[in-house]
C-alpha cells in the first residue's frame, strides 16, 4: 500500500512540475494573452494581413531594438496590439517540444517558398492558462485544426491557411526554430486549414 501511494505521490508531483514548465518562462503572459494591457480581444477587429507586411525589418520601431533575457517582465509593447487575420501556407508543422506549444512555419507562397514566418499555438495544459477557459477552448481547437494539418504536411504536403493571431517580439535566444529571427504569430487563436 505505501509503494502504490508512493507511486501515486510521484506521479501527481511530475504532473504539477510539467503542467509548471508547460508556459514558456520569458514573457508568457504576454504569448498567451493574459497580461494586463486591458485589451480586449474579443472585440478586436482583425487587421487584413500578409507574411510580407509581418516580416521583420531593421527599419521596423520595436521596444527596444534588441530583446534580451533581462526584458523578460516586460509589458505588452506598440508592436503586439493589433490582432491579424492572413490567408498563408504550412509547409511544417512541430508539436514534440518540450514547452508544449505547437510551432506552424508559414509561408508566403503554395510550395513552401517566399516570406515565412513561425507561428505558435500555446499549450492548454499550461498552469498560467487554467483561470481562462475561453482561451483554452480556442487554443484548444487551433491545435486541433493544427493536428490536421501535420497529418498532411508530414506527407510531403504544403496546406493553405487562414490564421489569426497577435504579432509578438521574440527573444533572440528563443529563436533558433523562428525562421525570421525575432517576430512571430504567438498566439495562434484561430486556424482553418483548405483541404480538398
Amino acid at each position: 500500500m505505501k509503494k502504490l501511494l508512493l507511486v501515486v505521490a510521484v506521479i501527481l508531483i511530475c504532473n504539477g512540475v510539467q503542467a509548471q514548465e508547460a508556459c514558456s518562462n520569458w514573457r508568457w503572459q504576454v504569448k498567451n494573452l493574459v497580461d494586463d494591457s486591458g485589451i480586449d480581444w474579443d472585440n478586436v477587429t482583425p487587421v487584413k494581413s500578409s507574411i510580407a507586411e509581418l516580416t521583420y525589418n531593421s527599419t521596423m520601431a520595436f521596444e527596444p531594438e534588441e530583446m534580451e533575457d533581462k526584458h523578460a517582465k516586460m509589458e505588452r509593447m506598440a508592436s503586439e496590439k493589433d490582432l491579424v487575420a492572413l490567408t498563408c501556407y504550412v509547409y511544417d508543422v512541430k508539436t514534440d517540444y518540450k514547452n508544449g506549444e505547437y510551432h506552424l512555419f508559414l509561408s508566403s507562397r503554395k510550395d513552401g517558398g517566399g516570406k515565412q514566418m513561425d507561428a505558435k499555438i500555446p499549450n492548454t495544459d499550461c498552469k498560467g492558462l487554467r483561470r481562462y477557459p475561453r482561451l483554452r477552448t480556442m487554443y484548444d481547437r487551433a491545435r486541433k485544426e493544427a493536428d490536421i494539418v501535420k497529418s498532411w504536411t508530414d506527407d510531403g504536403y504544403v496546406v493553405k491557411v487562414d490564421l489569426k493571431g497577435v504579432p509578438f517580439r521574440s527573444y533572440e535566444y528563443e529563436s533558433r526554430d523562428n525562421v525570421y529571427r525575432t517576430r512571430e504569430i504567438h498566439p495562434v487563436i484561430y486556424l482553418k486549414a483548405h483541404i480538398k
